[in-house]
């Protein structure tokens, strides 16, 4: 029982670092909206790797389209 508890808060722990990780991606993209800077795409592709590593597929596929409708880039240009 006990290490099921374990994984339990393991795999809650993820989740909200991939839901953290996703809030950041749009946050940067919404400051980002007319022009996207140059360090700001390779910030936004590295935490995107890191999700997308960690996220169910279709969330990371989700923040992807999401970062495409606000910049008009898709992250790993």
């Amino acid at each position: 029982m006990e290490e099921s508890k374990e994984l339990t808060e393991a795999l809650g722990a993820i989740d909200d670092i991939v839901d953290r990780l996703g809030k950041l991606i749009i946050s940067i993209a919404h400051s980002n909206d007319d022009f996207i800077c140059t360090e700001c795409l390779h910030t936004v592709h590295e935490l995107y790797v890191i999700m997308r590593k960690y996220a169910r597929e279709e969330d990371a596929d989700r923040i992807y389209e999401e970062f495409k409708e606000i910049t008009g880039r898709y992250i790993d240009d």
